[in-house]
């Protein structure tokens, strides 16, 4: 964990070294974003997880994306997803300047017209490169007190609303013919795992997702 600072290291033997490395002001505007706490500068505090639990978290997390990214046609749904995973699992796992801004309670103030602009954006832009920060900051709250106001409001989170809307997209695309195959479609709309898109398909529209006849 480093601060943009030169790191040094040797090995006995050959080594393939890999490294996550985040644009830090996009990284700070992010964390900003998430905890509500615009006036804070994201520094590192430690080189090390905060427990064995966070470094097995974090090990998990690197080999998902190392995964994901070795699909070469992953679309920018995907990969903003990827992206903001990535960096909520690392501002989770190692301590830094927002680690007490993240264990504070969310703020829980004007939740219904909150949720009601957070849907409208969600509506407008799901089929967009968005994450649920990008909505709570068009909502004019942090992300951890729109999940307040969704839970509170929807007993969803606002994740779970954007994955019915980009659902629906993949519906719609589905059935006016809008693609080369079913999976393709599914990522189109931000949806890597085959399986869990249709378990989700099939739930919310009674039947497996497919393309009509030529």
């Amino acid at each position: 964990m480093s601060d943009g600072t030169e790191v040094e290291a040797k090995w006995d033997r050959a080594a393939r070294v890999r490294a996550v490395v985040f644009d830090h002001h996009s990284a700070q505007r992010r964390a900003q974003q998430i905890t509500g706490d615009d006036r804070r500068e994201l520094r590192t505090t430690g080189l090390v997880p905060h427990s064995a639990t966070d470094s097995q978290r974090w090990e998990r997390m690197f080999a998902y994306l190392d995964r994901s990214l070795a699909d070469e046609g992953t679309e920018p749904l995907i990969l903003a997803e990827l992206e903001r995973h990535a960096l909520t699992v690392t501002l989770a796992a190692f301590p830094t300047t927002f680690t007490e801004s993240l264990r504070r309670p969310a703020q829980r103030a004007g939740a219904p017209a909150t949720v009601r602009r957070a849907l409208a954006y969600i509506d407008a832009n799901a089929h967009l490169a968005i994450t649920i920060d990008d909505v709570a900051a068009a909502s004019f709250i942090s992300t951890r007190g729109l999940q307040y106001a969704f839970r509170r409001a929807l007993d969803i989170t606002p994740a779970d609303a954007v994955r019915r809307a980009r659902l629906d997209g993949a519906h719609r695309d589905l059935r006016a013919g809008d693609g080369r195959s079913v999976g393709e479609i599914a990522r189109r709309w931000g949806f890597s795992n085959s399986s869990r898109f249709v378990a989700a398909y099939r739930e919310a529209y009674g039947a497996t997702p497919h393309l009509p006849p030529l």
